[in-house]
C-alpha cells in the first residue's frame, strides 16, 4: 500500500544523510566512496541547490569544518541553519539536550528565515 509523502518522511531522509556523514567522519572510506561513484568529486554540493524540501542545518562554531558548512548552507533554497556556539564536531554528543530542542523546534516551526518570521507578523498584523 502506497502513501502520499510526509514531512516526517523528508526528516528522515535528512537523518539518513547525517548518518551517513557521521559514517564518513569515522570510517573514511564510505561516505567519499559513495560521492565518488554517484555524484563524482567535481561536483560534491553542486546539486544542494535543488533540494527544496525542508532543511535542518547544524553546524558548531568551533568546528573546523564550519567554513564548508556555511558555503553548504548559502547553496540550500529552503533551509533553517543552527550554529552551536562552544561546540565542536561531534554536536550530538557535546550538546544533546540543545540539539534535541533545536530539532524539536524545528519539527514545529519547520524553516524559520527572516522572510518568513516577516510574513508570519504580517499574518499576525492583518488578523487583528
Amino acid at each position: 500500500m502506497s502513501r502520499p509523502l510526509r514531512w516526517y518522511d523528508l526528516i528522515t531522509i535528512n537523518i539518513f544523510f547525517l548518518a551517513l556523514t557521521t559514517l564518513s567522519q569515522t570510517n573514511g572510506l564510505v561516505f567519499p566512496l559513495l560521492v565518488q561513484n554517484f555524484v563524482g568529486e567535481a561536483t560534491k554540493g553542486a546539486r544542494l541547490g535543488e533540494i527544496t524540501v525542508p532543511t535542518l542545518m547544524i553546524a558548531a562554531a568551533a568546528d573546523s569544518l564550519l567554513t564548508a558548512n556555511l558555503a553548504d548552507f548559502a547553496r540550500l533554497g529552503n533551509a533553517t541553519l543552527h550554529v552551536f556556539s562552544r561546540v565542536s564536531h561531534a554536536v550530538p554528543s557535546e550538546a544533546p539536550e540543545e540539539l534535541a530542542n533545536v530539532i524539536a523546534d524545528f519539527a514545529e516551526h519547520g524553516v524559520v528565515t527572516a522572510a518568513t518570521l516577516q510574513r508570519g507578523l504580517r499574518e499576525m498584523a492583518a488578523a487583528r
